[in-house]
């Protein structure tokens, strides 16, 4: 993906939610919906891998110069706001 002028490259899983924020964008998405689409219905996947995942996505997209893109909603999920 590219953001700005910068490429950045993800993996499978952070590629999954980055593109499940961006197309829910503004909306909240919660844990279940983020845990099905990425890692399947039937795979049993432990919350906190979630959380490490999104974490990961984070350090890759955003910097410390601008405005937070994923926000944390606690206890529902996360959402994606991108500033004007």
């Amino acid at each position: 993906v590219q953001r700005g002028e910068r490429r950045i490259h993800l993996t499978r899983t952070e590629y999954q939610l980055l593109e499940m924020l961006m197309t829910n964008q503004g909306h909240v998405v919660r844990r279940g919906d983020l845990l099905r689409s990425v890692w399947g219905s039937g795979a049993h996947v432990e919350e906190n891998t979630l959380d490490a995942a999104i974490s990961a996505l984070r350090s890759r997209i955003e910097s410390p110069d601008a405005p937070r893109l994923i926000q944390t909603v606690r206890g529902f999920g996360y959402r994606m706001e991108v500033p004007e």
